[in-house]
C-alpha cells in the first residue's frame, strides 16, 4: 500500500484504476469518497511532503502494536465512535479491548461522520468531553 499511497499524495490524484472504481460508486457513496479524497489532498499537492517510510510505519505499527484486553483506568471513560457500515467486528473489538466503552453508534462508513458531518462530529466530541459551547 505504501507505494500506491505515496504516489497518490505526491501527485495529488488517484491511479487510473482507482479513479474508475470511485466513479462507478452510487451518488450517495461518491459524496463520502470525494470528501475522504479531499481530506487526503487529492486534487492538490498539499500532502506531497509525506514520505513513503512514514506511510509504511503508520500501517505497519497499526498491524503489529499489541493492545491489551479489558483496559480500564479509574475515572476514565473510553468513547468509541462506531461506524456500523464497517461491520460488527469493530464494535466487538471495542468491547474486547475496553471495559464498558461508551460506543456511540452511527449508521455511517469509516470516518464519514468526520468528513461529511464535521459540525455533528464536533458536537459529539464536545458531548463526550462534557464541553458546553455557545453558552
Amino acid at each position: 500500500m505504501s507505494p500506491i499511497l505515496q504516489g497518490m499524495l505526491q501527485k495529488g490524484k488517484l491511479p487510473n484504476w482507482m479513479n474508475r472504481w470511485v466513479e462507478k460508486r452510487p451518488p450517495e457513496e461518491r459524496v463520502y469518497f470525494d470528501k475522504m479524497l479531499s481530506m487526503f489532498g487529492m486534487g492538490t499537492k498539499r500532502m506531497a511532503f509525506v514520505k513513503r517510510e512514514s506511510i509504511y510505519n503508520q500501517f505497519y505499527s497499526d498491524f503489529v502494536t499489541p493492545l491489551n484486553d479489558q483496559i480500564s483506568t479509574d475515572g476514565t471513560v473510553i468513547h468509541c465512535f462506531y461506524a456500523t457500515k464497517m461491520g460488527e467486528e469493530y464494535e466487538a473489538r471495542y468491547r474486547q479491548h475496553f471495559v464498558a466503552p461508551d460506543v456511540v453508534r452511527h449508521d455511517l462508513q469509516h470516518e464519514e461522520l468526520l468528513v461529511c458531518y464535521p459540525e455533528q462530529w464536533v458536537s459529539e466530541v464536545e458531548n463526550c468531553c462534557g464541553i458546553m459551547t455557545g453558552e
